[in-house]
């Protein structure tokens, strides 16, 4: 019976290493791609509850942007580089925030914020930084689009410039002043990136 189980066991535990061989090393078609760069299992997507707010993070690799701008079934090698030569060494994220009345915080109307047009407009970035252990990144790039009877939250496209470091987690800071005093911290960790697998191309 001992023997029974431990054969049970090393078939499980060579099933494991197989499974994440294939995940790190199978080059995974443009549609699959998406769906395991979204996958909140993979650690890329992350959401945070904060009472009464909530918050996702999504990092965006720039193969997975090339994806989506191409918006096709197959993906060329070429039109990747061009757009990460049009992107340049950022690091970019898609960060939503809503409130439990299904609606976006920064926009809803019965938040006061002096010049707030102007602050959801450029303001904001100031207000958005990463850091990897003692590296420090400001947002250079925000494109805020407030909720609306289409979406239930507000979006940030925000792009930073790359961290030096790229060894430890990186940590996405907001800092919510405008609302509340604090800041809503969420991480993306670096094991997580290092497994993202390989995009097919033709």
């Amino acid at each position: 019976m001992k023997k029974i189980i431990l054969l049970v066991l090393m078939i499980a535990a060579l099933a494991s290493c197989k499974t994440k061989h294939i995940l790190t090393t199978t080059k995974l078609p443009p549609i699959r791609y998406v769906e395991w760069i979204e996958n909140e299992a993979n650690g890329l997507r992350i959401k945070q509850q904060d009472f009464p707010y909530s918050y996702e993070l999504q990092y965006q690799p720039l193969e997975y942007l090339a994806v989506r701008q191409a918006r096709k079934l197959e993906i060329t090698v070429s039109e990747i580089k061009e757009e990460e030569q049009k992107r340049g060494d950022l690091l970019y994220f898609t960060f939503k925030m809503r409130n439990t009345q299904g609606r976006g915080i920064l926009s809803d109307k019965e938040l006061q914020i002096e010049n707030k047009d102007s602050y959801l407009l450029s303001g904001l970035q100031k207000d958005l930084m990463l850091v990897t252990g003692q590296d420090t990144s400001n947002c250079v790039m925000l494109h805020f689009e407030s909720a609306n009877n289409l979406i239930p939250y507000d979006q940030c496209v925000v792009a930073f410039e790359a961290l030096a470091n790229d060894k430890e987690d990186i940590v996405f800071l907001f800092r919510t002043d405008k609302y509340r005093k604090g800041w809503v911290k969420m991480i993306i960790k670096r094991e997580d990136i290092k497994k993202i697998p390989p995009l097919k191309t033709i």
